[in-house]
């Protein structure tokens, strides 16, 4: 089907479901994509969530952001070296390379493989979606100058030419899971060979989920037939075992020697923060911290940033990633689903890092509009004039540097809404906005860590 692709994060229509978060069955909306045709990037179904943006169940820690561990606690990485030497990217001044810095409003590309050609000279770039499996062939073989299996979704460096020769930059989002009855497999073939990798265990695991008392088991692959009842509804690597995140590091290390170093890739923005699991929530927590280490130092000319939400262990790893993030000195934070009235886990420290005195704009943040959420969940916006309501919400109470757009309009997505005044076209509604704004977002002065511990900004070309 032809729809816009959605991350997962608190959800595609505001649905968190224990672990992690899926899509409602199509009985409760469209299905967003199956992952096996590579035809769209959203996500497919479950229904066994809330329907309010809540965070996973109550079995996890939900303890306030003021119980959490403090920072001392975590031994950071400090990439002020690595970037003072780093020979990649940006402009050389007194010794020090400079993070590239072009803030602004980027639309959100739903495949790798559609036209780049971006006609609004007030859109900065793009964001664009890759998965891992689509970027690796074989064990340390990637595709990242080639077509993978005749589907351009393995060209970034394509990607990143295509846009460059438009004036216009390219963000990676990258998803190591997938979403979908076709979800599987959702890591390179050799990975999931137990005889010839024993240490990589599979390399994945799928969510099947029963449609009729809402339990859901793991496998490491899917069976050939499954009963009406039962539903594959993700597949996700094993990031909990040290030999698969190696492999995925070692993804991270080949895209950043290949991509850091060109002027018009902006950044790196990683997968999914909240995903249906059934590994130990702690080994995820020292995931996230470990994979924020490796990007800084893979990307170290290019803004990082850490998509977050919420976390299969509880509130207490969301300050240590954000306050590494600043001690990194080129991370920041991602979030989706901009509403106002909606907050994440994350949500607060945007204003604590974004916004409130007496430190504003400690580092990089960003956002997406993405449909329906933002319009299925719309108690924060104005009826009239919706869309102003969300971009106010997102540029002024959260300061965000970058901004994504949807480009779908609700019509050509599939998708309705009880309240007409909040249908979304993106040429009627965001383009007009971005132009009164000359393209400038409000929020676009060079961020605290990037200027003290990363060499500073890098604004042109």
């Amino acid at each position: 089907m032809k729809g816009p692709w959605m991350m997962c994060f608190s959800g595609c229509l505001a649905v968190v479901t224990g672990w992690g978060c899926e899509t409602g069955t199509a009985a409760d909306g469209p299905v967003l994509w199956d992952a096996g045709t590579g035809d769209g990037t959203g996500l497919e179904g479950d229904t066994d969530a809330s329907q309010d943006g809540s965070p996973p169940d109550a079995s996890v820690d939900s303890s306030s952001p003021e119980d959490a561990p403090g920072v001392n606690d975590v031994v950071y990485q400090d990439s002020s070296e690595d970037a003072a030497t780093a020979d990649a990217g940006g402009e050389t001044e007194g010794g020090t390379s400079k993070v590239k810095w072009h803030p602004g409003f980027y639309v959100r590309v739903t495949h790798p493989w559609d036209s780049m050609t971006i006609g609004e000279p007030n859109i900065r770039g793009a964001q664009v979606l890759y998965h891992w499996r689509d970027l690796e062939s074989d064990d340390g073989e990637y595709r990242l100058d080639t077509a993978s299996g005749g589907n351009p979704a393995g060209n970034p460096s394509k990607n990143v030419a295509d846009l460059a020769a438009q004036g216009k930059y390219m963000m990676i989002l990258f998803f190591e899971q997938t979403y979908g009855s076709s979800a599987s497999p959702c890591v390179p073939a050799y990975m999931r060979d137990k005889s010839a990798h024993p240490e990589l265990e599979g390399g994945q695991f799928v969510r099947i989920r029963n449609q009729d008392t809402g339990e859901s088991t793991y496998p490491d692959e899917p069976p050939p037939s499954l009963p009406s009842n039962m539903k594959v509804v993700s597949c996700a690597p094993k990031l909990w075992i040290p030999a698969v995140q190696d492999r995925l590091f070692a993804l991270f290390e080949a895209l950043g020697a290949r991509l850091d170093g060109e002027p018009y890739f902006e950044g790196f923005i990683s997968g999914e923060s909240s995903v249906s699991n059934p590994g130990p929530g702690a080994a995820w927590d020292a995931f996230f911290l470990e994979q924020q280490r490796v990007l800084s130092k893979a990307f170290p000319r290019s803004v990082v940033y850490q998509a977050l939400n919420y976390t299969m262990n509880g509130k207490g790893v969301i300050p240590l990633l954000f306050q590494q993030a600043y001690d990194l000195g080129n991370v920041g934070i991602f979030g989706p689903d901009t509403v106002p009235g909606k907050d994440t886990w994350s949500t607060p420290y945007y204003r604590t890092y974004g916004n409130d005195a007496p430190a504003p704009n400690r580092i990089p943040l960003s956002m997406a509009m993405q449909l329906p959420y933002a319009g299925g969940t719309t108690a924060g916006l104005d009826p009239s004039h919706p869309w102003q309501t969300l971009l106010d919400y997102a540029t002024g109470e959260l300061h965000v540097n970058h901004f994504f757009w949807d480009t779908y309009s609700w019509a050509e997505s599939g998708y309705s809404t009880s309240d007409p005044s909040h249908s979304y076209v993106y040429s009627r509604d965001a383009v007009p906005m971005v132009n009164a704004l000359n393209g400038e977002i409000p929020n676009s002065a060079c961020p605290e860590n990037i200027a003290t511990l990363a060499g500073g900004c890098q604004t042109n070309p």
